[in-house]
């Protein structure tokens, strides 16, 4: 037994796939690590250099917000986006971050699903991570060198190492979803479809107290510390909000969005900051990017904007980030509205207007989100 324990962290420590021991791996074995994607890699990429600035939410800041794009400028920038992640995993891993790097800079994507209050409030390796405050550090570095989890994944990394395959989470922690990207919007936008017909009906959305607790949280910490925050409901195409009205999610959304908009300006008033929640969906611009026909060339049928209705490709993450990170809004900018509980009933009725003409133009996709009837 002690030599095939011996053996497992040998192994586990010199092919390290959560990228936790980088001074006994090689760093041939950088780009095929499948674990630092997830929580037990993000967390040890938050603790690895000292960050200026962290990206926060989940696949769609993951694959969608480059740390490497220009609008940063010559800082730091770490992205820490998470896959399916809620709010109460996003504070875990902020209160991790901003204890370990000089941050001058968070910009945090609020996603309306993150602020479920029946949803699953953390990932399966949640609790393995670092960004986990109740595990200890024997706990921490036993199961990474000791458990068969780790040894799965030391193994997927040699056979990715061998075959080539590359891992979709770069070095800064930005995420390329290389089988979504090959796919193409109408077969993503096709398979979605698909799955929705056989899914059982959702339960209703519900806000959670404790994920509007958490931004306060991430509101409160960033002004005491005189961080730099940036929110934004990210973009996303326009058949995502028609899947979200067809799971009878439209007017909780709505009401998420006052929400928000409320609790940033309450904190304004009361700390004299002037934080911005800016609002990028809707029903125009990129946002309405055509589908590609069915019979479109395969060559052809990447969308410039969108790699499925949910995800948004780096290119409009980059006009995204023209936008927030600027500290004046560019003149005659369209994408992206700031919301108030003065603007946001004025926002929420434009959309509602754009959505009837878009419907009308693009019966087929609208009809693909459709849930069946029972």
């Amino acid at each position: 037994m002690a030599a095939l324990l011996t053996a497992i962290a040998g192994l586990n420590l010199v092919v390290d796939p959560y990228g936790a021991y980088s001074w006994a791996s090689p760093s041939a074995l950088d780009a095929y690590r499948p674990g630092t994607g997830g929580r037990i890699g993000k967390a040890e990429l938050a603790a690895r250099q000292p960050w200026e600035a962290v990206i926060l939410g989940s696949s769609r800041a993951l694959c969608g917000v480059d740390p490497a794009d220009k609008a940063w400028g010559d800082r730091l920038v770490a992205n820490l986006g998470l896959a399916g992640t809620r709010m109460a995993e996003v504070r875990a891993a902020f209160r991790f971050t901003v204890e370990r790097a000089p941050l001058k800079q968070v910009l945090l994507l609020t996603e309306f699903h993150a602020f479920n209050a029946h949803a699953k409030q953390f990932g399966d390796d949640f609790a393995h991570s670092r960004f986990n405050a109740n595990l200890n550090p024997v706990e921490y570095h036993g199961g990474n060198l000791l458990s068969w989890r780790a040894a799965e994944a030391s193994l997927r990394t040699l056979r990715w190492w061998r075959s080539g395959r590359v891992n979709d989470c770069g070095p800064l922690g930005f995420g390329t979803p290389h089988k979504l990207a090959a796919m193409g919007f109408r077969e993503a936008l096709v398979r979605l479809a698909a799955r929705r017909r056989e899914a059982k009906d959702l339960p209703p959305f519900a806000i959670s107290p404790d994920a509007v607790a958490a931004l306060a949280e991430i509101l409160h910490t960033c002004d005491d510390r005189k961080i730099d925050l940036r929110l934004a409901i990210p973009p996303c195409h326009a058949l995502e909000l028609e899947r979200i009205r067809a799971d009878k999610q439209w007017e909780a959304m709505e009401e998420w969005k006052r929400t928000l908009a409320a609790l940033v300006a309450e904190h304004n008033r009361k700390t004299g900051s002037s934080v911005r929640l800016w609002d990028f969906t809707g029903y125009h611009g990129p946002l309405a990017e055509v589908v590609p026909p069915a019979d479109t060339d395969p060559k052809q049928r990447q969308m410039q904007w969108h790699y499925d209705p949910g995800h948004f490709k780096p290119s409009l993450g980059s006009e995204m980030l023209q936008v927030i990170l600027a500290d004046e809004p560019p003149a005659g900018q369209t994408l992206g509205v700031v919301l108030t509980p003065e603007s946001v009933e004025g926002q929420l009725a434009r959309i509602r207007e754009a959505r009837a003409g878009y419907v009308e133009a693009n019966a087929e996709g609208v009809a693909l989100m459709q849930r069946p009837t029972p």
